[in-house]
């Protein structure tokens, strides 16, 4: 059966929906898993000093009268490098979260200035870079933070989306697979592989994917979607109709409207 993921026999309005959930499944993955993260980098503590232990005076010996000891006022910490760069990738979370990107943007490129070797901070820079629509500007901060951390597992991952974005599929799954190998309990690399391979039409691999998704978390509603599309175009009604059902339950409890909406609609094409 030929294949493009949107089924022939459902109708244009069901078809544009199967459509719009593929893009809104890479947009919304980028805005929650692909979120601004913030790497705690914890000081060692102290080391225990042994304590200085002064005889007690024997009857014999009087201690000498000496006046109250006065303790210097506690110079302020200087502080290091790493509570700086926390500090600046905390303030640039919270304009990220507020919706300010164009803040949360140039705080980012202060840090980068100052520590210029810190991979999350690149990774952190490329995802406000991809909310401003600048695509190449993350391409290009995403490249900077596999260069200085090869196994960084997130900016595998959300280089694939920029790339899917950019209709570069093939370069895509490659950025997902890596994700994987890395890293095989990664659930979402699963679900996004399997969507670029389900649009090229091999959705017996997608299926694959899907299924490991949902063996790592039985809650993820996209996979549960993405999976029903694949088997209605495998001729798989009963599995299908059964995937959209389970979707819309997540969706209703995550409260997602949308993706509710239209699990219910892909379910009752299915049924009818």
């Amino acid at each position: 059966m030929k294949s493009n993921l949107i089924n022939p026999q459902l109708s244009p309005q069901t078809q544009r929906i199967f459509a719009h959930q593929l893009a809104h499944k890479i947009f919304t993955l980028i805005t929650t898993i692909g979120a601004l993260t913030l790497t705690i980098a914890l000081t060692p503590s102290a080391q225990a000093q042994t304590p200085t232990v002064t005889p007690s005076p024997t009857p014999s010996e009087k201690p000498a009268d000496k006046p109250p000891e006065v303790k210097p006022e506690p110079k302020p910490e200087k502080p290091t490098e790493t509570t700086t760069l926390q500090a600046l990738d905390a303030q640039a979370q919270k304009l990220y979260r507020q919706g300010k990107f164009t803040e949360a943007l140039a705080i980012l490129d202060q840090a980068i200035k100052q520590y210029p070797n810190s991979p999350t901070t690149y990774n952190n820079r490329a995802i406000v870079r991809y909310r401003l629509g600048d695509k190449q500007g993350a391409l290009a901060d995403y490249e900077q933070t596999l260069r200085l951390d090869p196994k960084f597992v997130r900016a595998f991952y959300n280089r694939g989306i920029v790339r899917a974005d950019l209709a570069d599929n093939q370069g895509a799954i490659a950025d997902y697979t890596t994700a994987i190998t890395l890293d095989p309990s990664y659930g979402k690399s699963y679900v996004n592989r399997g969507i670029l391979l389900a649009q090229q039409g091999n959705h017996t691999a997608a299926l694959n994917d899907y299924n490991q998704a949902i063996t790592i978390n039985n809650n993820d509603p996209f996979a549960y979607y993405n999976r029903g599309n694949s088997y209605v175009m495998l001729g798989k009604r009963t599995e299908a109709a059964s995937d959209f059902r389970q979707a819309a339950n997540l969706f209703r409890r995550l409260r997602d409207r949308q993706g509710f909406q239209q699990a219910l609609d892909a379910l009752g094409q299915v049924n009818n």
